[in-house]
């Protein structure tokens, strides 16, 4: 008797716990940390570091106003100190 084997798709096998988006103009930062977030939420992971540098401080607005329209986010925040402070941005997934 065969019995039915479950694939995984490898599409999501391995996310990164970051993503780096230091110098990104705007419209590529957000199309990048969307499709980074997808991916790590579809991966059930728990949380995720988004760095986007302090700069003007343009992309990270961006990012974090996005990110309040992303059902699966739950919350984002500054990082620590040791992350990075607020040149990153710490976001928890609702799980």
């Amino acid at each position: 008797m065969i019995m039915p084997v479950k694939v995984i798709s490898p599409k999501y096998k391995r996310v990164s716990s970051e993503i780096n988006l230091v110098g990104q103009r705007v419209e590529d930062g957000l199309v990048m940390m969307e499709e980074y977030l997808d991916k790590a939420n579809a991966a059930h992971m728990s949380s995720v570091k988004v760095i986007h540098g302090i700069g003007t401080g343009a992309l990270r607005t961006a990012l974090r106003e996005r990110m309040k329209h992303l059902s699966y986010v739950k919350s984002f925040k500054d990082g620590d100190y040791y992350d990075g402070g607020s040149a990153v941005t710490i976001v928890e997934f609702k799980q």
